[in-house]
């Protein structure tokens, strides 16, 4: 609800939008698209809500007042993009990479299988697969840019979600689009998948949801299980493997655990469900101890089962980041172009300042402001990638954020920086590194001259 496009109002209808406009009250207003008045009114009170019906596409709006001198003043522009047109169906096939046997027989004996497809580029995809008690969402991804495809003019990206362990059986597998504004495509075409994982079966690894910490619980960066705590670095794997099959878990090429028998015992008694997946827990400060590997930072995971015969199966690669250090604080500074006047003394007439600085790469920046009456969230983003700063070995990124209209007064601009693990920098730090800053969008008082 921070990007400016939109449907319209739902209450209204397609292309029906309310912008709250403010300014002195007395002076007649104008509101333009472009240079295209397309309202007028006198202000009545220092805030009001306009009812615009506008056509899909760009609007840069602005509000242009004129008091009963004549004097003129405009505001910043809002560009408000609408856009009430569905997306066209994804694209959805089988990644090459988890077609197994036959490629394009519709069989692997991948149980968390990947899917690529094509659609708008930067909307968002959501999976889903039936296997005939109903649909189930089995994962959502966002849309590369328009340039991930090859061509940069075609509005489509690329879009990849590898979906959680699915057990031996037929699947009907397929996606729908939502794109930025909200609109939701129809069906994508359907795939029909049989997973068949035996002789022996491959077996699985996963983190359990509730040690994948952090903003979220698919992209295996963790604390370690939160029951554990003080004690960090502990997860749970799901596992499954072939009844009667043992098998060993191993970080790179070292076993850190077992062997175990998949038997029925384990089965109920790791996790108290005869669901054919059983849990394992690693201690991570344990495994360093014994092994010299680092419980903090990445561990490429595999499970390895053995049948009776001897067959060897091995999972598909696990990274697991274990990560329980704060990020380090980070400064918000006014950005150069929210800075007007004299530059960096902290007084702007821009009642929408963005505000920058460099965190941990693909961290998330949660930006606070307070004008003494408590603090209130202005603003979030995630910080772009290790590269964005220019020097791609310091960990670092960029990230910017551009906060709602402020009212006219002092503010104090503190930022909160979460990392994917869930670990959140220091109050005090945070506060040590916070920024004063003065929003006056009030014109001077009109000089005479006799």
């Amino acid at each position: 609800d921070k990007d400016n496009v939109t449907i319209g109002d739902p209450t209204q209808g397609s292309g029906i939008v309310d912008v709250r406009v403010t300014g002195e009250v007395g002076t007649t207003a104008v509101i333009k698209d472009g240079e295209v008045v397309i309202d007028s009114f006198t202000l009545a009170a220092p805030s009001t809500i306009r009812t615009l019906n506008l056509a899909e596409g760009p609007h840069p709006l602005t509000i242009e007042v004129t008091d009963a001198a004549g004097n003129r003043t405009q505001s910043e522009q809002l560009l408000v993009s609408v856009d009430y047109t569905a997306p066209a169906p994804a694209t959805i096939s089988l990644a090459p990479y988890s077609d197994s046997g036959i490629l394009g027989d519709g069989t692997t004996n991948v149980s968390a299988p990947a899917f690529t497809g094509l659609a708008e580029a930067n909307a968002r995809v959501r999976l889903y697969v039936d296997d005939g008690s109903g649909p189930v969402l089995a994962g959502w991804t966002i849309v590369h840019s328009d340039e991930s495809d090859g061509d940069p003019t075609n509005g489509l990206g690329i879009w990849e979600i590898t979906v959680e362990p699915l057990a031996d059986g037929q699947y009907t597998v397929w996606a729908e689009v939502e794109d930025q504004a909200g609109n939701i495509s129809g069906q994508s075409d359907t795939l029909s998948l049989t997973i068949d994982t035996s002789a022996p079966q491959r077996p699985t690894l996963d983190l359990q949801d509730a040690d994948d910490t952090g903003w979220s619980n698919l992209d295996n960066v963790t604390i370690g299980d939160p029951s554990q705590l003080p004690i960090m670095g502990v997860v749970d794997l799901r596992v499954s493997a072939d009844p009667g099959n043992t098998f060993v878990i191993k970080d790179g090429n070292t076993v850190i655990a077992g062997p175990f028998v998949f038997d029925a015992v384990f089965d109920v008694g790791s996790d108290g469900l005869p669901d054919g997946f059983g849990l394992v827990t690693i201690d991570f400060n344990l495994v360093e101890a014994l092994y010299n590997i680092p419980a903090e930072g990445p561990h490429v995971l595999t499970i390895e089962a053995t049948d009776a015969a001897g067959n060897v199966a091995q999972s598909e690669q696990l990274l697991v980041t274990v990560d329980y250090t704060p990020p380090a604080a980070t400064a918000p500074t006014l950005a150069s172009y929210s800075d007007t006047g004299i530059l960096g003394d902290g007084t702007t007439s821009i009642a929408t300042p963005a505000f920058t600085g460099l965190a941990e790469a693909n961290a998330r920046v949660r930006l606070y402001v307070d004008n003494g009456s408590g603090p209130v969230l202005a603003g979030q983003t995630y910080v772009h990638s290790d590269e964005s700063d220019g020097d791609p070995t310091n960990g670092l990124g960029i990230w910017e954020i551009t906060v709602e209209p402020l009212a006219d007064g002092t503010y104090t601009v503190w930022t909160e920086v979460e990392d994917l693990a869930g670990n959140v920098s220091d109050a005090e730090d945070n506060l040590a590194l916070a920024t004063e800053i003065v929003v006056d969008t009030t014109p001077p008082q009109i000089p005479t001259i006799d």
